[in-house]
């Protein structure tokens, strides 16, 4: 049986994790400041929505006066408070997020209570777009989307145009196709 030039140079021999590039060595770049409004007027927008659809609810429902003003009460608070918390954890998660670009990968950090590094390797990369919410186009923010083989993807969000753009090209100009 005849071995093709590939198979016979293949090799995959231990490396010592101390020569592996550690993700704490990692400088992240961070999202802008005000990108912070986008994320917090979709919250609140969302927020508002099951406001309606709860006082909606209410109308629809027949209740006594004062168990009606009890629910409220309790249920007002409530909302209140998981707004208050909310707003307090994507300030948080909103620290903690940022991007690097190496020379063979991109990382994308996130996450509130629960940090999540994804790093996408560029000779897996399939397909790079860049797009913008509704509210995101309001105020000028961009998100590169970066899909890989595997169903590896990231999504950057909250950047301006010119780092946007600047980003997707350069992930693109790393791309190798060999057709």
């Amino acid at each position: 049986m005849q071995q093709d030039s590939t198979q016979a140079h293949f090799s995959n021999h231990q490396i010592p994790l101390e020569s592996v590039d550690q993700l704490s060595q990692i400088s992240f770049s961070p999202l802008l400041p005000r990108y912070i409004q986008v994320i917090r007027i979709n919250f609140v927008l969302l927020w508002f929505l099951g406001a309606v659809v709860f006082a909606v609810v209410l109308a629809i429902v027949e209740l006594e006066l004062s168990a009606l003003l009890w629910l409220l009460l309790a249920l007002g608070t409530l909302w209140c408070l998981s707004l208050g918390i909310s707003l307090w954890a994507i300030s948080l998660s909103f620290s903690r997020r940022g991007y690097a670009v190496r020379e063979h990968d991109i990382s994308h950090r996130s996450g509130v209570f629960f940090v999540k590094t994804e790093t996408i390797p560029l000779d897996r990369v399939q397909q790079v777009s860049l797009s913008q919410s509704p509210i995101a186009r309001l105020l000028d923010f961009y998100t590169v989307e970066v899909d890989a083989a595997g169903g590896a993807s990231c999504r950057i969000r909250g950047l301006e145009a010119s780092e946007a753009e600047a980003l997707r090209d350069h992930i693109l100009s790393q791309i190798r196709h060999d057709y």
